[in-house]
C-alpha cells in the first residue's frame, strides 16, 4: 500500500538556513530513498507504507535530538496528486464539486459551455464547464469584499489550467501559487488557508511553494 506523509518540525526559523532539526529529518528521508519535497515549514514524502512508517519513526528520533520541540504529522493513502480512485465522470465531478462551490461557481453541461466558462477536462475529454454567476462577477469587480476578491483571483488562475487546481500535479500547483502571488491573492486575510483548500494541500505546503519561488 502506497502512502503520503507530511511532517513539520518546530520551532520554525525565519530568514536564513532551515533549522538543524528540519535538515536532519530530511537527511533521513533521503537516506531511505523516498520521494519527497523538502521545506523548512513542512516536508512531504511518499512511498510504500512500511518504508514511510520506518522513516517517520527515525525522523521523530533525529529531529528531537536536533532540537525540535514539536513534530506534527499527517498520513494518507495514495499519492497527493492522484485523481479520485473511481475514474467515472460522475465520481470525478462529485469529488471536485466542493471546490467549485467554494470558489463561488457551479457546473454546467458540456453542451451549455460558453466562452466565459472554464472547461473541465477528465482523461482528455471535457466533461463539464465551470461557470461563475453574474452576481459573483459583479462582486469581484467591486473589490470591496475580502472573500469575493480572493474568489475572483482563484477563478482567474483556474482558467489558466484545463483541470481543477486540486487535481493538478505538484509542478503545476507550484505554478498556480506563483500566479496567485503575482495577482495579489496573498494580501487577503486567511488567504493561505483558502488557497491550500483550493489546491488540496496543507498551508505548510503553500508556504513551501512560496519560499521556493523566492529563493
Amino acid at each position: 500500500m502506497r502512502v503520503v506523509a507530511e511532517f513539520t518540525t518546530e520551532p520554525f526559523q525565519g530568514e536564513g538556513e532551515p533549522p538543524a532539526h528540519a535538515r536532519r529529518a530530511w537527511d533521513v528521508v533521503q537516506a531511505a530513498g523516498l520521494e519527497g519535497d523538502f521545506g523548512p515549514l513542512g516536508t512531504e514524502i511518499a512511498g510504500e507504507h512500511e518504508q514511510v512508517l520506518d522513516a517517520l519513526r527515525e525522523v521523530m528520533s533525529v529531529a528531537l535530538d536536533a532540537g525540535a520541540n514539536r513534530i506534527t504529522m499527517q498520513l494518507q493513502r495514495g499519492n497527493v496528486t492522484d485523481p479520485p480512485a473511481d475514474r467515472s465522470d460522475r465520481q470525478f465531478l462529485a469529488a471536485v464539486r466542493p471546490l467549485v462551490e467554494r470558489i463561488g461557481a457551479r457546473f454546467v453541461d458540456v453542451d451549455e459551455i460558453t466562452d466565459a466558462d472554464v472547461p473541465l477536462a477528465w482523461h482528455g475529454s471535457v466533461v463539464a464547464g465551470i461557470r461563475f454567476d453574474d452576481a459573483v462577477e459583479a462582486t469581484r469587480s467591486s473589490g470591496d469584499d475580502n472573500t469575493s476578491g480572493l474568489t475572483g483571483i482563484l477563478a482567474d488562475v483556474q482558467r489558466e489550467f484545463s483541470e481543477p487546481l486540486v487535481v493538478l500535479p505538484r509542478a503545476e500547483k507550484q505554478r498556480a501559487v506563483r500566479l496567485l502571488e503575482e495577482a495579489g491573492a496573498f494580501s487577503y486575510r486567511k488567504s493561505v488557508e483558502t488557497i491550500a483548500a483550493a489546491l488540496g494541500v496543507s498551508r505548510f505546503t503553500v508556504y513551501n511553494y512560496l519560499n521556493r519561488d523566492r529563493e
